[in-house]
């Protein structure tokens, strides 16, 4: 066989990362929710929020920021179901991924929860606009998090 004629030879395997993220700076965030807080930074030097909070601002680089407890009222602007999961979310069902603004002007993302992720439904119960709201929530391995509920 002439190397014209040759087949690429594709070897793979399965790759797991484990990521550990320093989180010593937005610790309140994490601690606040566990106390059913939803918080976020702002600096006090030039008054930007950000979410999800930073340790320093990305608007003007200052490390003074000051912690701001967020309404939890939303609105959806856009979800979509995910059928094929990431390998580290095998073990979910399948689960709805929301963007949404907040009440404050900000824009998070997490799983929207209380709507069933089948195409009838989602199309029927789901549309850009609606009334979220954020709820807390500790995982089973009890790690704190936050999911969008319809309001």
């Amino acid at each position: 066989m002439s190397k014209k004629e040759e087949k690429p030879f594709i070897a793979s395997r399965p790759l797991t990362l484990i990521y550990k993220l320093p989180i010593s700076k937005t610790l309140p965030f994490w601690e606040g929710l566990k106390q059913g807080k939803f918080l976020t930074t702002k600096c006090k030097n030039c008054g930007r929020m950000t979410f999800p909070p930073q340790a320093d601002c990305p608007s003007c680089y200052s490390s003074e920021v000051e912690w701001v407890e967020l309404s939890k009222e939303a609105e959806l602007l856009t979800a979509t179901a995910v059928m094929v999961k990431p390998s580290s979310f095998a073990q979910e069902e399948t689960y709805i991924v929301a963007v949404a603004k907040l009440k404050e002007g900000l824009k998070a993302v997490g799983w929207l929860k209380g709507v069933k992720p089948d195409p009838a439904e989602l199309k029927e119960k789901i549309k850009p606009g609606m009334k979220l709201k954020v709820e807390t929530a500790i995982s089973k391995e009890g790690n704190p998090y936050y999911v969008f509920v319809p309001a």
